[in-house]
C-alpha cells in the first residue's frame, strides 16, 4: 500500500482569525467521570495558522496518536474571563515526531462561559474519551502542551484507523486526510527531513 498524497491548498501570507463570537452556555462541568459537550456557538481565536503541512510539522515539537482523556486541572483564564483554559490528559499510543514524554501528556483545551468545550468555526470539536493525532508544542517548555495553529493541528483517529482532520478547510488538513497513522508518519518524516541544496 502506497502513501496517498493530495494537493495542498495555497494560500498567500499569513492567515489570522480574529475572535469574534462566543455567547456559550453549558451545563458541563469539567473534571473525571464529568461528560463534556461543545458550546452550542462557535468562536475563532487570534492565532497564526500554519500554511502547509510543512509547516504544521516545523513548529510542533512532538507529534503523538492517543486518546484524550478527562481534565485534569485548569491551567489560567482570559483577561475578561470568558475563556477557561483547562489541561486534559493524552494518553500516548505513537509518537510520531519528537521524543516520547511518557506514557501521557497534559493538553490546553479552551473552555467558555458555563463550562461547554469551544468549537473553533469550520471544525470538529475534540471530545474526551476519543482517540487523536496531535500536533503539539509548548510555549514554556513545560506542560501544558497546546495544539499547534488550533483545530488545524488536530486529526481524529477513526476506528478504522485513518485520520480525519477537525478543521477540514485548514490549508494543512489534505495532506493527511484519510492516512493511517503509519501512511501519516512516512509524510512526517520526509517533511523533517533537511532541505536538499
Amino acid at each position: 500500500m502506497g502513501i496517498r498524497s493530495r494537493p495542498a491548498m495555497l494560500l498567500a501570507g499569513p492567515v489570522l482569525l480574529g475572535l469574534v463570537v462566543l455567547a456559550a452556555v453549558g451545563l458541563a462541568q469539567r473534571g473525571a467521570g464529568a461528560s463534556v459537550r461543545p458550546c452550542d456557538s462557535v468562536v475563532m481565536f487570534d492565532r497564526e495558522i500554519p500554511l502547509s503541512l510543512r509547516d504544521l510539522v516545523a513548529e510542533s515539537s512532538l507529534v503523538a496518536s492517543g486518546r484524550l482523556e478527562d481534565a485534569v486541572r485548569e491551567v489560567g483564564r482570559s483577561e475578561a474571563g470568558h475563556f477557561v483554559y483547562v489541561a486534559h490528559r493524552f494518553s500516548i499510543t505513537d509518537v510520531l515526531k519528537g521524543v516520547e514524554p511518557g506514557p501521557s501528556v497534559e493538553v490546553q483545551l479552551v473552555y467558555g462561559e458555563g463550562g461547554c468545550l469551544a468549537r473553533e468555526y469550520g471544525a470538529t470539536p475534540m471530545l474526551p474519551g476519543r482517540d487523536y493525532v496531535l500536533f503539539l508544542r509548548t510555549y514554556t517548555g513545560r506542560p501544558p502542551y497546546v495544539i499547534v495553529g488550533g483545530s488545524s493541528g488536530a486529526f481524529s483517529l477513526g476506528s478504522d484507523g485513518r485520520l480525519t482532520p477537525l478543521a477540514p478547510d485548514a490549508p494543512t488538513s489534505p495532506g493527511l486526510d484519510g492516512l493511517t497513522v503509519a501512511e501519516a508518519w512516512g509524510i512526517l518524516v520526509a517533511l523533517s527531513a533537511p532541505a536538499q541544496p
